[in-house]
């Protein structure tokens, strides 16, 4: 996260958006945001936006059965789903003691995450990657590097693995305090 004001601007963070998709991603960023608004006395605010324009529902969420509703039941099929998904979120932020509320909306994902940034005065996002393949990428864009491109406040990326491929091994020495430069 990169933020003007170094110190103080982090530990004024009082108030977290955590966009979640329910995918190993945004547990990871679950995770960190928990830890965070512990250790900054914040508070949670977890928001999962659904595009309605994407009618199969298995697009977004692979655990869902392929016994899915008729098309005019799709809408009342995944409200459902996700409202059961955002409480379980955020019963276990409030379970480790924290501040947290859930918010469910239709839309495109990057917009509204980057449109309720800009208007909830949140301190900070904080979000997951699906980690998808670069061709996917590529292909159907990030909502995460949307984000990053477009949110006016601070923005914390969590992988949900880091990947090394491709990653040099850094082999030079640490700069002395006093004395030449060493090689």
């Amino acid at each position: 996260m990169v933020a003007s004001g170094g110190y103080d601007a982090f530990m004024s963070i009082k108030k977290l958006l955590l966009p979640v998709d329910f995918s190993p991603g945004s547990g990871m960023a679950t995770q960190v945001a928990a830890d965070m608004a512990a250790r900054l006395g914040a508070e949670v605010d977890v928001l999962h936006v659904w595009d309605p324009k994407r009618r199969d529902p298995r697009e977004q969420w692979t655990e869902l059965s392929t016994n899915l509703p008729g098309e005019q039941g799709v809408d009342e099929f995944v409200t459902g789903h996700v409202v059961t998904l955002l409480r379980e979120v955020v019963a276990r932020l409030r379970a480790v003691g924290l501040q947290a509320r859930g918010r469910f909306e239709p839309g495109d994902p990057a917009t509204t995450i980057v449109a309720f940034a800009t208007t909830g005065g949140y301190s900070a996002i904080v979000m997951g990657t699906f980690g998808r393949t670069a061709i996917k990428e590529a292909l159907i864009g990030s909502c995460a590097e949307r984000v990053v491109r477009t949110s006016p406040i601070p923005i914390m990326v969590v992988p949900t693995q880091p990947d090394k491929r491709g990653v040099p091994e850094v082999g030079g020495r640490w700069i002395a305090d006093e004395g030449p430069l060493q090689e």
